[in-house]
């Protein structure tokens, strides 16, 4: 059985004609037969290998989850020569019946059932022992893919853990959690319910401790028997596992288990920054050696034209360009401008003198992986936590985001341990901005801050330059705003009564 095959894996137990069309419960047309997935320890190898391929999809990681969240805020606007892409996003229009919206849904969903079948059924494969690290790494890796993959729906479809007037500590509704178990009601399964925020993080939080449990703690990766250093970085290892552990406990406000779960990824020799005199280059890498974890392409499997690079490309579509205010905002001398450029739109009536971004950039042989993890993420999670956790923290927090100033010769001024906690944190989200601009950051890290600023803050965002950088049209948002978050896709409201729909849609 090739790996594609594995690719759609439905799940187990439930096919059935009179079910609806919902994600959660529909049988794509080319699943297979769960009793056919993970019954060896060579399926499960070949399953695990198609949960990396769904998201690399250009509904996922491949694109949308890149360019969307600097879109939708601050950082990117979209050419008045383009090709219709994500423009709600852009200009705040998002409808229920959208269909990236609905491609991202299914698409994460997808992944999430998939990952199911191989927990469900992989631990009841007998292997000899010679097979059982490789046989517990990958039912660590599934585990590992679905936290991720649930943390990126309660964060796309769901309010941030504790920001007005969304939700307080959770309470918000959250996102379907279709479990690795089967319920003994069947509606249950076919028509499950939002949980609250609080226990959709408390899932993820139990994925990533399952995980742990799995994967081999010195972040080898077996392949067919053998540790195969080539997938240290785009496979879901120990340390990777860590790194989304110090995001979730981020974003939850757990600020204790952040730095805890930072520090295990910082302490690894394994992974350095990126050196100054060399960043553009070394970011452009496969494998490069600040990454923690990438979504892989390659000349023969890649999303080609509906890709992220094609999107920023000026020889592909081109039609995704940095605001002036991001480019403004890196001092002359930070080597993180090396991933802008004042140029002219390459399209017709395009614009002239505008920032144009290749932070990805090849559309030859496409040999450039999505960054999802980096070492640089690590020091302002652990910074932004030291701060928040005040006291005898501050001054590492000072420490960490020092560490990333100064590599990154950043114009940022550095807080002191007597200046108010809401100015540390905006220096750290500052930092943040500068260095994830354009790897799909930025609308998050605004919105889950709303308290920051009391009753939240409005910002300016650039829709469309007209013919120049001097001129732009723009719309105000803020980002206490309903519509920062997605509309459940009508589709999953239509099949499913349980489902609510989020307020403002």
């Amino acid at each position: 059985m090739t790996t594609k095959y594995f690719l759609t894996l439905c799940i187990a137990l439930i096919i059935c004609n009179s079910c609806s069309k919902s994600v959660l419960n529909n049988t794509p047309s080319n699943a297979i037969d769960a009793s056919l997935a993970a019954t060896s320890l060579a399926t499960t190898r070949s399953a695990v290998i198609g949960l990396y391929s769904l998201m690399a999809n250009s509904s996922y990681y491949g694109s949308f989850a890149v360019v969307v969240p600097d879109l939708a805020a601050d950082n990117l606007t979209q050419s008045v020569q383009n090709n219709g892409d994500y423009s709600a996003f852009n200009k705040n229009t998002v409808a229920v019946g959208n269909g990236d919206v609905a491609n991202l849904w299914n698409q994460l969903y997808a992944i999430v059932i998939n990952a199911n079948t191989i927990i469900n059924r992989a631990k009841s494969i007998q292997v000899g022992s010679s097979d059982s690290t490789e046989m517990r790494q990958l039912i660590g890796e599934a585990y590992a893919v679905r936290a991720l993959t649930y943390f990126d729906l309660v964060r796309w479809f769901a309010p941030p853990w504790n920001c007005p007037p969304f939700s307080q500590a959770g309470s918000a509704l959250g996102v379907p959690l279709v479990d690795s178990s089967y319920p003994q009601n069947r509606n249950q399964l076919l028509y499950p319910s939002r949980s609250t925020v609080a226990q959709t993080y408390a899932h993820i939080v139990n994925d990533i401790d399952s995980g742990l449990v799995y994967l081999p703690t010195n972040g080898n990766v077996t392949n067919t028997g053998v540790v195969d250093p080539s997938l240290f970085k785009i496979r879901l290892n120990y340390f990777g596992l860590n790194a989304l552990a110090a995001r979730v406990y981020l974003y939850e406000n757990d600020y204790a288990d952040a730095v805890s779960a930072a520090t295990v990824v910082i302490n690894n020799p394994l992974y350095q920054l990126f050196n100054a005199a060399t960043i553009v280059s070394d970011f452009h890498q496969q494998s490069a050696i600040e990454s923690i974890f990438e979504i892989a392409n390659n000349q023969f499997n890649n999303q080609g034209i509906n890709g992220v690079a094609y999107e920023f490309s000026q020889n592909g579509y081109g039609e995704f360009l940095a605001t002036m205010y991001t480019y403004n905002l890196y001092g002359k001398t930070d080597p993180r401008l090396g991933f802008m450029s004042i140029g002219n739109r390459n399209a017709f009536a395009g614009e002239t003198n505008v920032p144009l971004v290749n932070k990805y950039s090849n559309i030859k042989s496409y040999q450039e992986n999505i960054k999802v993890f980096r070492l640089a993420e690590m020091y302002l999670i652990r910074s932004e936590a030291e701060f928040n956790l005040g006291g005898t923290s501050t001054q590492a927090g000072i420490n960490d985001l020092s560490t990333i100033v100064n590599s990154r010769q950043s114009t940022t001024v550095i807080p002191t341990a007597s200046s108010t906690l809401a100015q540390q944190l905006t220096a750290v989200l500052l930092e943040r901005r500068k260095e994830f601009a354009f790897e799909g950051h930025r609308l998050f890290d605004i919105t889950r801050n709303a308290p920051l600023y009391g009753n939240g803050v409005a910002w300016t965002k650039t829709t469309q330059f007209n013919g120049s950088g001097a001129n732009f049209t723009t719309i105000v948002r803020r980002d206490t705003s309903h519509k920062n978050i997605l509309p459940i896709p009508l589709s999953e409201i239509n099949d499913d009564p349980n489902i609510l729909q989020n307020p403002g849609y």
